[in-house]
């Protein structure tokens, strides 16, 4: 008993050792940056760019006709309207068939 006890405080020591260390190496790189680094980099697009909610299609594609899926639609719709985007397209394929599938998203 006092052998499984010593390794699995070692392994409690190690994962904690492990655990502090990493947290000094990201405080490090976050004062490495300034706060507006930081958020540039954190961008994908450029920050003044707002795109037009219009130019998007959404679509959700079930894999196949199952009950799981009915509240889908009614709270799509209700996100979209809330959000202020376009209606998704809701559509299901008849059968589990990948081939069908394909043919709805295309």
């Amino acid at each position: 008993m006092k052998k499984i006890s010593a390794i699995i405080l070692a392994l409690l020591i190690c994962a904690l050792l492990c655990a502090c260390g990493a947290g000094e190496n990201l405080q490090s790189q976050n004062e490495a940056q300034t706060p507006q680094e930081a958020q540039q980099s954190a961008l994908v697009e450029d920050p003044g760019f707002i795109a037009d909610p219009a130019d998007y299609q959404f679509a959700i594609v079930y894999g196949g006709v199952h009950p799981y899926f009915e509240p889908y639609e009614p709270g799509a719709k209700a996100a979209a309207k809330d959000l202020g985007i376009p209606e998704p397209y809701i559509v299901s394929p008849q059968a589990w068939d990948q081939t069908e599938q394909n043919q709805v998203l295309d």
